[in-house]
C-alpha cells in the first residue's frame, strides 16, 4: 500500500500519506517501557489531569508575561 501511495504522489505531485520509509520506521520502533526511568531515576508518572492543569498554567503565565513585557515597551498614551 505504501508503494502505491508513493507512486500516486509522484504522478499527482502531492504528498504521500504513508511512505515506505515511514512504514519501515513504524515497524522498527521498539515498545516503550518506563521501568528504567523508575528504577534508576525515581521517575513516576503524574495523573493526566494534574499535568494538563500545570501545562495550562505555564502557558497562561507565559502569555501574560509576554503581554506585560509588550506593554512595558509601548509608549505611554496618558
Amino acid at each position: 500500500m505504501a508503494a502505491l501511495g508513493r507512486l500516486k504522489g509522484r504522478i499527482t505531485g502531492t504528498d504521500e500519506r504513508m511512505s515506505l520509509d515511514s512504514l519501515r520506521l513504524l515497524r522498527a520502533e521498539a515498545p516503550l517501557d518506563c521501568a528504567k526511568a523508575k528504577n534508576e531515576l525515581g521517575w513516576w508518572a503524574r495523573p493526566v489531569e494534574e499535568s494538563i492543569r500545570d501545562a495550562a498554567a505555564f502557558w497562561v503565565g507565559l502569555r501574560d508575561a509576554w503581554r506585560q513585557a509588550a506593554g512595558a515597551r509601548s509608549p505611554s498614551t496618558g
